[in-house]
């Protein structure tokens, strides 16, 4: 039996797309008994707390707490704790998959310690689009600035965070790439060799009884599902809805999830009646959602294979989104929905409102001609899909 070290976190990526994803991953290998399933699970926490193992069916848990408060040289010695206990649950052969590239001291130990053992790396996000807005021109001009002398300090912390993300791909065997885009970037920007990238898309266990478009409802409901934050557009779909609004007057826009509302409702101003924040509900719940809406929207300025994207796909619901880094290549326009392009507007993204509300008016117009979400699922983004490509690859680093 082959081992995989599942290394993940307490953070609000995993209680997003990355804890959707690593759910996903575990149904994958399930139906995979040749593999045992060790899931690493840091949290944050009291330094009082202790190190429990979890013994499952299909594998273990190790959760390990993380205190609350840590210097660099705590944090180093946080680490060699990790790894001492890891040796003694897990032999020098294992896989160990990593998930967060700031686990990059974590990742340089693992190499010491477990000298047999490969390790792979899954980009979930990458520092650069949030601090850029999704504007991969940014960063390529800052790199070319790199030893200017008058080099700002948005432009110094983002060739930290680019070398720091270097730093990770070096240290690790083979890294995933999400989609194509990333794999691209990371080739021509990062510099990373072809033979290093792997590109698995991310995949979703099928939800049978999903309806496959034909959506006729006479009030229009357009569904955000995410983060409520300003790097998921949140605050330009406020905006671009309160003009569609004078098209569609009985239409809503339902948000749904957890993060900072602050900003979003006071953009809300005048609107509250049509504009509803859920707060984050459960999966059943999401999925009902998905049921009754009209329009998907997808307002994010970066992506690397959204889980959203593809439960909407799953749905048959047409997706509203912005043309940007992995989400490129997920909107078809006229088939599973509609796509605007991310602008520029100095060393940032940026969003058109008017482009979005266009785009919007349109959809929900033609709603019942963007029928084709279900075959894009089917197409790319199943979970048989993601699990034979991780599958494949396991077994190519352990042959």
């Amino acid at each position: 039996m082959r081992t995989i070290v599942l290394i993940t976190e307490s953070s609000n990526a995993c209680a997003y797309g990355v804890g959707t994803y690593s759910a996903q991953l575990k149904l994958c290998l399930q139906s995979s008994p040749e593999f045992d399933l060790r899931v690493v699970h840091i949290v944050s926490g009291e330094d009082k707390e202790e190190a429990r193992v979890r013994f499952e069916e299909n594998g273990a848990t190790i959760v390990i707490p993380q205190g609350p408060y840590y210097t660099a040289d705590k944090d180093d010695t946080f680490q060699k704790g990790v790894v001492r206990l890891l040796r003694r649950y897990i032999h020098d052969g294992a896989i160990f998959h990593f998930n967060f590239h700031h686990h990059l001291p974590l990742a340089r130990l693992i190499k010491q310690y477990f000298p047999h053992s490969p390790r792979i790396y899954t980009i979930h996000y990458q520092n650069w689009t949030f601090r850029t807005k999704g504007l991969l021109a940014a960063l390529e001009e800052t790199l070319q600035r790199i030893k200017a002398p008058d080099r700002s300090l948005d432009e110094q912390l983002l060739c930290d965070s680019f070398f720091e993300e270097r730093d990770m791909f070096a240290s690790v065997d083979q890294i995933v790439c999400l989609s194509q885009y990333t794999a691209d970037v990371v080739r021509q920007v990062f510099q990373v060799e072809s033979s290093k990238l792997t590109v698995i898309h991310n995949g979703i266990e099928a939800v049978p009884n999903a309806p496959n478009g034909q959506r006729g409802m006479t009030d229009p409901m357009l569904l955000y599902v995410g983060r409520v934050h300003e790097d998921k557009g949140i605050i330009e779909l406020v905006q671009a809805f309160k003009q569609v609004l004078h098209y569609y007057p009985t239409s809503k826009l339902f948000i749904v999830g957890d993060g900072v509302f602050s900003a979003a409702m006071k953009e809300a101003k005048g609107a509250w009646g049509q504009i509803i924040f859920t707060g984050k509900l459960e999966r059943d719940e999401v999925y009902e959602m998905y049921h009754a809406a009209t329009i998907g929207v997808l307002p994010s300025y970066s992506e690397q294979c959204s889980y959203t994207a593809i439960e909407m796909m799953m749905f048959g619901l047409p997706i509203v989104g912005v043309r940007t880094t992995g989400l490129t290549e997920m909107l078809a326009d006229g088939e599973n929905g509609l796509s605007i392009p991310l602008e520029r507007e100095g060393d940032k993204g940026r969003i058109s409102v008017v482009a979005l509300s266009e785009a919007l008016i349109t959809a929900i117009a033609n709603r019942d001609k963007l029928t084709k979400g279900r075959l894009s699922y089917e197409k790319r983004y199943t979970l048989e899909q993601m699990g034979d490509g991780y599958r494949s690859l396991y077994n190519r680093l352990l042959s």
